[in-house]
């Protein structure tokens, strides 16, 4: 067993070679290519304003936001979907927390997240 013959070289060649290829299309795969959000929507749940924010480049997000024309921290992200925006559940705790029992506030369902807005798209504004 000590004898290395021709056809054990010709194995770890092969196998050498599907390895090299496997690892070359797994490396150039883009279909898995991470792609990172640039800008995120935000509301104002006191207002019901909508805003399309840029994400800060190294830097954490805290919630809540600073609402740029108000500067009252009372920002949070918002989902769309089908005419209603509602607060991710993830975040639902931190608005109870702030929203409270005031009742001038732009959330119509708190437990289940839905936000009233000013029926206007999202405007383009600094908030972190």
């Amino acid at each position: 067993m000590s004898e290395l013959r021709p056809w054990h070289i010709g194995v770890l060649v092969l196998g050498v070679v599907v390895l090299s290829v496997s690892v070359y299309r797994e490396l150039n795969d883009d279909s898995k290519v991470l792609l990172i959000a640039e800008s995120v929507t935000v509301v104002d749940v006191v207002t019901g304003e909508l805003f399309d924010s840029p994400l800060p480049s190294g830097k954490a997000v805290l919630y809540p936001a600073k609402n740029p024309g108000t500067g009252q921290l009372s920002v949070f992200p918002v989902d769309g979907k089908d005419g209603k925006w509602t607060i991710p559940d993830r975040y639902l705790p931190q608005v109870k927390d702030f929203v409270g029992a005031r009742k001038d506030t732009a959330v119509e369902d708190l437990n289940k997240g839905v936000v009233r807005t000013n029926g206007e798209k999202p405007k383009r504004a600094q908030v972190f």
